[in-house]
């Protein structure tokens, strides 16, 4: 006990013999000062000190219980809240609300539009419409093919709000694959999915690779953006939030909504996928997360101010699980 004390510490410390390893000097050890107590004595401290320490053991313990109660309590209520709130349970439907098929609808002739000006192509353009039958069963109608997809259907929801496909609503596309041969363009500063995380973005030491000038737009992130991993951890999302755009390596899917939408809603629909497993496994019919796999990701749709108010009340509970 005396020589794991700090007293032991204090009387060794700075002793360096060699060039590289410290070490204690024998003559240094040898001249040390330390109280000797009566032998009875000493066998009593030590006695009580491991008594003490056994205690200090127990409550150590009975702490990292208590924190991992804590830690798995918060985990299970997040999980809870999400899964409330993806599933129009959390906050009461209101009728004065624009219905989310209206919304849908919207969407589409901003498609049309975009095609006339040639900013969009005519194949981005699809009529889709998903509904539920009188059979109870769920179908999506593709033009003239009606197709059964009840087994995509990973629950109910509200009947103000539609099932539709994150690629209906958001332009997408993936960053650059790095590649050393390609040595033409601008060096411009990127992040790939090190970069990216659930809560922020990590941004020290950027590596930078060229871009040519017709490569800057599609690889360019803005402020607003919602950003998705392909892979690592698959679905791992965030929106990037700064004032300065950053470039993206191919690994990070960009989101940019055709209409304006409530980016941080389907931020929490990747997040409680990702929590529930319906990415890249069962429930959703995705194996991967492809720009393919990503476009058809099927999503549920409420009305924009009901996705606005689904986030600020997860955000309240969030705060208050957090302690904030």
């Amino acid at each position: 006990y005396l020589l794991s004390s700090p007293f032991a510490f204090l009387q060794f410390s700075g002793v360096v013999s060699g060039a590289v390893v410290k070490n204690l000097n024998s003559n240094k050890v040898a001249d040390s000062l330390f109280p000797m107590p009566p032998f009875h004595e000493q066998e009593r401290i030590a006695l009580r000190l491991k008594s003490i320490y056994l205690l200090i053991d127990s409550f150590s313990a009975i702490q990292d219980s208590k924190d991992e109660l804590d830690f798995t309590i918060k985990s299970k209520l997040q999980k809870s809240i999400l899964q409330e709130a993806i599933q129009g349970k959390l906050v009461p439907q209101t009728p004065n609300d624009e219905p989310a098929s209206i919304l849908l609808q919207r969407i589409k002739e901003e498609k049309k539009r975009l095609v006339k000006e040639g900013k969009l192509k005519k194949k981005d353009v699809v009529d889709s419409i998903i509904f539920k039958g009188d059979d109870n069963k769920y179908y999506e109608q593709v033009g003239k093919d009606l197709i059964d997809i009840t087994d995509e259907i990973p629950f109910e929801i509200p009947d103000s709000w539609i099932w539709t496909r994150i690629g209906y609503l958001f332009a997408h596309n993936n960053g650059k694959q790095l590649n050393k041969s390609n040595s033409v363009g601008t060096l411009m500063e990127y992040i790939t999915t090190s970069n990216l995380y659930w809560d922020g973005f990590r941004l020290e030491n950027l590596k930078r690779m060229p871009f040519e000038e017709n490569e800057i737009e599609r690889c360019q992130a803005i402020k607003g953006d919602l950003l998705v991993c392909e892979g690592g951890d698959v679905g791992r999302s965030c929106i990037w939030t700064n004032n300065s755009s950053i470039m993206l390596q191919n690994h990070i899917h960009k989101l940019r909504a055709y209409l304006p939408l409530c980016t941080k809603y389907f931020f929490y629909i990747f997040y409680m996928y990702n929590l529930f497993g319906l990415i890249g496994g069962k429930g959703i019919g995705i194996q991967g997360f492809s720009s393919k796999a990503l476009h058809n990701t099927i999503v549920p749709l409420p009305p924009l101010k009901e996705q606005e108010r689904i986030v600020k009340k997860i955000e309240a509970v969030f705060n208050k699980i957090k302690g904030d």
